[in-house]
């Protein structure tokens, strides 16, 4: 083909794929989770010279990208060209002003690279793991120059969990010569011991230098700031809004929600006492010996339901495997935590980690009604059917499968759940829709809690105080909670806004037989799980995503 052939639609795949090509390498987990195995035996580096690598290749593609006359491209593509721009703002806005490597000492801990490497192998699971595995000394003692380059940026909160999971991670990589897939792959596991040592020994190491190095001088500040978080819903979620218009927001669906439950609990138990009625809930013990059974039995149901209601069409290809939590994610998963699989997988095989303790052994929240509305969020019609239809769509895109946003990834899960106790929903008793109702508060309380906490406005305990008072946690549970949000700016506030726009948007769409219904769930997945913002402007038109903004955010004037 001559040069002159080459089509604009051509020139920018080419772009976009020579851009990531080499951005992959400075991201080795987020390649390996894109179905890249190209890097899976490095660790991120924070080495000065490739930080600056990685920012001139920001800048010279963010050049690029403003010479594109995006006229010429097609619909899809300058959707594409309008993530990447988004993307690369951001990078190099987070790496000018609020650099990882001076202030968060939980990001330069290895442990999450080996567990991915147990979770996701790929083609060379030997020569990664040895190679990650033999690197974490040298890694950690320039982790630690760099820290003491600036100490006094380091956040405190940040600083805890990472001493905290530094010494639950040494224990775990020193017993991973036991860990059933490193025997099955391995035909001498006993051989790694050495590296194995070193690492977690480095690990303790790391955990005493932040203790008695870092702790005494850390100042830093985990709030990034009004200017910065409503950069972050402009330019990641695509949101016309600010801060304190998303504030407005989540406390009006507080409110709501609110009322709503204390509604729903006096029509059904004549009283205004919810917490009683969960202490009830938690009695009502699962149907089969085995939580795992009953995890297993739930999404088969939850399968078949999707099925008969031509709720969406299902992928061809995909798997799901329900396992108990294995060790090495004790610490940091509670009940459940689903993971996806890698666009490279043929099988398309997701795994749904749960709790396997009794009924008596969980909290009153964790209870057989809101499992239920778990593996709805988690499996069917949620997170795993999103996921593989992501990677079926698109596959070869990599702007599409790493610049996802939880307007549509969690608000998408949120949506099923309350479709999933309507009338023809599978789940829809009173003790269902009180835990949904429970569920949507603490999304609306997200909302309040990330805007003040980014903001400087509410102290981490502050909080915490709030869940408890509202939900009923426990403290040191709502501690947890609010810990996770500190280092993800907007990500909390992201569900409850993507569940509003979707059943918005159903509203102003009005599906009304099952075809319909089918047509609109596949619409709303078939660009992948980027900004909800994107993907009603790109199916339904501009006017449509208008009227949606204005009924979630302007529903007052």
């Amino acid at each position: 083909m001559e040069a002159t052939d080459i089509t604009p639609q051509q020139s920018f795949d080419t772009l976009l794929q020579q851009y990531y090509h080499a951005w992959l390498r400075f991201h080795p987990e987020l390649a390996a989770l894109s179905g890249v195995d190209d890097y899976a035996g490095q660790l991120r580096s924070y080495k000065h010279d490739d930080i600056g690598a990685l920012i001139a290749l920001n800048q010279m593609m963010k050049s690029a990208l403003e010479e594109v006359n995006e006229t010429k491209l097609d619909e899809g593509r300058k959707l594409d060209c309008n993530l990447l721009k988004g993307a690369i703002s951001i990078e190099l806005h987070e790496l000018s002003v609020r650099d990882w490597r001076f202030r968060d000492p939980v990001a330069y801990l290895p442990v999450n690279a080996i567990c991915q490497l147990l979770i996701y192998p790929g083609k060379n699971f030997h020569r990664a793991m040895k190679q990650r595995l033999a690197s974490i000394p040298g890694y950690l003692r320039g982790a630690k120059i760099m820290l003491l380059e600036s100490p006094q940026k380091v956040v405190p909160e940040w600083l805890d969990t990472a001493i905290e999971r530094c010494t639950s991670g040494a224990d775990f990589i020193r017993g991973l010569v036991r860990h059933p897939f490193t025997q099955a792959r391995f035909t001498n596991p006993a051989r790694l011991q050495p590296l194995l040592d070193e690492a977690a020994s480095a690990l303790q190491q790391f955990a005493n230098f932040l203790a008695t190095d870092i702790t005494p001088q850390a100042k830093g500040d985990y709030a990034i700031g009004e200017e910065a978080f409503n950069r972050l819903l402009k330019r990641r979620h695509f949101l016309n809004i600010d801060a304190s218009q998303l504030l407005v927001f989540g406390q009006r669906l507080v409110a709501e929600t609110e009322q709503e439950l204390k509604r729903l609990v006096k029509k059904i138990r004549g009283n205004e006492d919810g917490q009683s009625w969960l202490e009830e809930m938690q009695a009502v013990r699962s149907s089969t010996d085995s939580l795992l059974d009953e995890y297993r039995n739930r999404i088969r149901r939850l399968h078949q339901w999707v099925e008969d209601q031509s709720f969406i069409t299902l992928p061809y290809t995909q798997s799901l495997v329900v396992q108990q939590i294995p060790d090495f994610l004790q610490d940091t998963v509670t009940f459940s935590l689903y993971l996806p699989p890698t666009p490279a997988d043929l099988k398309q095989q997701g795994i749904y980690y749960v709790t396997a303790r009794s009924d008596d052994k969980l909290p009153p929240a964790y209870n057989k009604y809101y499992r239920d509305l778990c593996s709805v969020r988690d499996t069917f019609p949620g997170h795993h059917l999103q996921s593989v239809m992501a990677n079926q769509y698109c596959t070869g895109n990599p702007a599409r499968l790493i610049n996802t946003s939880a307007t549509l990834y969690g608000g998408w899960a949120l949506y099923c759940e309350e479709e999933s106790v309507k009338k023809s929903g599978l789940f829809n008793t009173s003790e269902h829709h009180f835990m949904l109702l429970r569920e949507r508060l603490l999304q609306a309380l997200q909302v309040v809690i990330d805007v003040k906490l980014q903001t400087g406005h509410f102290t981490p305990k502050q909080a915490a105080a709030l869940l408890t008072e509202k939900l009923g946690l426990e403290p040191a549970r709502a501690m947890a909670e609010v810990s996770r949000y500190l280092a993800m700016p907007t990500i909390p506030s992201c569900s409850a806004v993507g569940g509003e726009m979707i059943s918005q948007l159903k509203q102003q769409h009005l599906p009304r037989s099952p075809q319909d219904i089918e047509l609109f769930h596949d619409s709303l997945l078939s660009q992948g799980n980027i900004a909800i913002a994107l993907v009603i402007k790109q199916i339904f038109g501009e006017s449509v995503w208008q009227k949606v903004q204005r009924a979630v955010f302007y529903s007052d004037e």
